[in-house]
């Protein structure tokens, strides 16, 4: 927070036109890198790719920490499919060229075929990994200290384990014995059948520490939604405006990435965050003119057009089409204050309704009035991303100050403006009347 002097000088100088601060850039490019998983620090990790269109890698496993994307060409083609907070990673290698499933940690690759894993998913901050094995028997497992354990299925031959908490609750799928799929929590040694949203399928693709599940699930129409499973309920997450939308990442927030059509029946895919009960379209949150907006309909890409994970940190890994070719992005969702309006407020004033406008903003933000050792949390309503309104009350300017605003979110704080508290300004070039009946010198 500034002084008070300088918060003086800038009320004087900028209240009723303010130019926010520089931050750290919002979107970093991955150029042909493409993100699938990221931790709590924001190391992300997936596979290059030399395809002109489409979001999954076909190269190498790479990951990107501190600006840097670091290929692991040596060994060989294949991804990285999950990072833990501790930078362990597990991925798999095209079998083809006699790859298969991996664990990479303190800079020696492990071979988890003989541990029976046949597929690598996911892996925990506890070191256990999950997959499927494959063969003549595909079943979701564990492996954890050097045990590999079978979680069943859910009636039916098949099933994948797509994530696992820090808990050791997993998350995947499973055939049931009438030859659909549904989403599974296992947890306590039981698998349990997450249903669907009245339709014939389900999936389950991630999982945050308390247990609440992302995913995609068929409704009773034949489209796909994106659903959030959360306390013994699977809400529907709805769509852009399009058909079908797709869950793939949550974090510890109960905020959900994926991807979701904005056409009935098809069209560009946009990638979203669903948060407080509202699914944003990421493109929605970029600044007029971003070229990580531009739309390109032959390809039916749209800017920002899959996210895959996301952190608590409000860092997001996935996929954008950026004419001519797909690129990687982790998409920093802070909040950014560009605006205030008013700006200023007479002493001793009544009551008034401020708007704040910005960028980044998400359902349930909240815009606070801060004044020394001491901040108010204002009644705030979310308008759109990038405008807030919030009800000062009288009692905050009943005296001349120079307090600030700033916009917090689940993601963070805002860079801070000032507000200026100071009685009117007369009015220039008015010349002041004579009293007692005097004369002006022009007289």
């Amino acid at each position: 927070m500034l002084g008070p002097g300088p918060l003086a000088f800038a009320a004087c100088l900028a209240t009723a036109l303010w130019t926010p601060p520089a931050r750290a850039q919002q979107i970093a490019d991955l150029g042909s890198a493409l993100p699938v998983a990221i931790n709590s620090g924001g190391t992300a990790a997936g596979a290059t790719t030399t395809m002109m269109e489409g979001c999954y890698g076909n190269q190498y496993p790479f990951t990107y920490s501190g600006g840097v994307v670091t290929p692991f060409s040596a060994l060989g083609l294949g991804t990285f499919s999950s990072v833990n907070d501790g930078g362990d990673l597990v991925g798999n290698l095209f079998y083809v060229y006699g790859g298969g499933p991996f664990l990479y940690s303190g800079g020696a690759k492990t071979d988890l075929i003989p541990a029976g894993i046949g597929v690598a998913s996911a892996i925990n901050n506890g070191g256990q990994i999950v997959g499927w094995t494959t063969g003549s028997v595909e079943h979701a497992v564990v492996y954890s200290n050097g045990t590999l354990t079978d979680l069943g299925t859910l009636g039916g031959g098949f099933s994948v384990a797509t994530a696992i908490n820090a808990g050791g609750q997993v998350a995947g799928y499973s055939d049931m014995a009438d030859g659909s799929q549904h989403a599974f929590l296992y947890s306590n040694g039981v698998m349990h059948d997450l249903g669907t949203l009245g339709g014939t399928n389900s999936h389950a693709l991630a999982i945050n520490a308390s247990g609440q599940v992302a995913g995609d699930a068929d409704l009773a129409d034949g489209w796909t939604h994106a659903f959030l499973f959360s306390g013994g309920f699977m809400l529907d997450l709805g769509t852009l405006g399009g058909s079908d939308s797709y869950g793939f990442g949550i974090n510890n927030f109960g905020q959900v990435v994926g991807y979701s059509e904005i056409q009935v029946g098809g069209g560009p895919a946009n990638a979203f965050i669903y948060s407080n009960g509202v699914m944003t379209a990421l493109n929605s949150l970029l600044p007029p003119g971003s070229q990580w907006g531009l739309i390109n309909g032959e390809f039916g890409q749209a800017g920002l057009e899959q996210a895959f994970a996301v952190n608590d940190n409000g860092q997001i890994a996935g996929c954008a089409y950026i004419n001519p070719s797909t690129h990687g992005f982790i998409y920093t969702l802070t909040p950014n204050l560009t605006g205030l309006s008013p700006a200023t407020a007479a002493p001793g004033g009544p009551a008034f309704t401020l708007t704040v406008t910005g960028t980044d903003f998400l359902p349930g933000a909240t815009v606070n009035w801060n004044l020394a050792f001491f901040s108010t949390a204002l009644a705030t309503t979310y308008v759109s991303a990038t405008q807030l309104t919030a009800a000062v009350p009288a009692s905050l300017i009943a005296t001349p100050g120079t307090p600030t605003v700033t916009v917090t979110t689940t993601q963070g704080a805002s860079p801070a403006a000032a507000f200026a508290i100071r009685p009117p300004r007369p009015s220039p070039g008015v010349p002041e009347r004579p009293r007692g009946g005097g004369k002006t010198e022009a007289q």
